[in-house]
């Protein structure tokens, strides 16, 4: 049984040792021989789990990208510049809007269509709280956390939406179909919750403790942020230690490859979830699943929206949803002359 673990072992770094020199990666064996048995064990493991070969494809593509960006900074072409979004935008000094698209959005919650997402990988560092940024009290009188806020407002909006699922059924004197669910009103709205692998535990742990503040245990979905090793400007792994490779948090834009490979995205199939409101846990103000905002989104068939804030004059030092290049964008105001703010 020895042997055959033994052997296995070394079948083992033997084919990463051959993925990572193919790869150009090979400085990250270097202290392997002079490593004691559970730091090798350590640093095998991890560059196992390290998809190697995509490395050199993330960074070329990120350099690109970084290098398009200057040359349109500096690019006099007329299809470069910068101009005003041009696609539909919704205002919620339109009432008759607004109460249009929250009708529309409490029927696709009172389907099980809609579910919220929160992005709550980050720290209270900052803050000076020493946990997960989510269970930051933000001095409100009562004590509510950041978790706490969002998950009651979630719980406030299951029951509007099957008051007015009722409502409608009433009015139209039949019965309306909603998703089962073990809570009174037989709607709900799944919550998945993007934590990072530093603060994984410790905010499952508060969930569980705090009895998921009354949500559905079911409808809370807890799943980790990927994280990719750090990179010189040439493109070499960075160690950390002799035996632990540095690594960082992919971004927010590493929620698409996280909600796959953690299982999330199966399971919002599974639910028939059509559509996700992702937020950022230290909004304070959300408002999750935003009835009026899906509504919306969902009356213009878009495929994504963005809820901002009107600027409270043109030259408001913050950025601004604009274009370039036909696409949508977000343009610092620091990027923006004078003329261009007024627009």
């Amino acid at each position: 049984m020895s042997d055959k673990s033994d052997t296995t072992t070394a079948q083992n770094e033997s084919e990463i040792r051959a993925r990572f020199e193919e790869a150009g990666q090979s400085h990250v064996l270097q202290y392997l021989p002079s490593l004691s048995s559970s730091d090798r064990t350590q640093l095998m493991q991890q560059l196992q789990s390290i998809e190697v070969e995509k490395l050199s494809s993330f960074l070329e593509s990120a350099l690109e990208e970084q290098q398009q960006q200057s040359h349109d900074d500096d690019d006099d072409d007329e299809k470069n510049k910068i101009r005003p979004f041009s696609k539909p935008v919704g205002r919620t000094s339109d009432k008759n809007l607004v109460s249009s698209s929250r009708t529309i959005g409490l029927q696709s919650i009172a389907r099980g269509e809609v579910a919220a997402l929160v992005l709550s990988g980050g720290q209270g560092t900052r803050l000076g709280f020493d946990g997960p940024k989510g269970m930051y009290n933000i001095q409100m009188k009562s004590g509510r956390t950041l978790f706490q806020l969002v998950a009651e407002r979630i719980q406030r909006l299951c029951h509007l939406a099957a008051a007015a699922a009722a409502a409608a059924g009433e009015e139209n004197d039949k019965d309306v179909v909603v998703v089962a669910a073990d809570d009174d009103d037989g709607i709900v709205i799944p919550w998945y919750i993007m934590t990072s692998p530093l603060n994984h535990d410790e905010t499952v742990s508060y969930f569980e403790s705090e009895s998921y503040f009354g949500l559905p245990k079911s409808s809370v979905n807890f799943f980790e942020q990927g994280m990719l090793p750090c990179l010189t400007s040439e493109g070499k792994i960075i160690m950390e230690t002799q035996s632990k490779v540095a690594m960082a948090p992919d971004g927010n834009g590493g929620i698409y490859p996280s909600l796959y490979k953690s299982g999330m995205l199966s399971d919002m199939k599974d639910r028939g979830v059509k559509y996700i409101h992702v937020f950022s846990i230290d909004n304070a103000l959300v408002k999750p699943a935003d009835p009026v905002f899906m509504g919306y989104c969902l009356s213009q068939n878009a495929d994504c929206g963005n809820k901002v804030l009107w600027k409270a004059g043109a030259h408001e030092k913050v950025g601004v949803v604009a274009e370039r290049n036909g696409k949508p964008c977000i343009v610092e105001y620091s990027d923006m002359d004078a003329s261009m703010a007024e627009k």
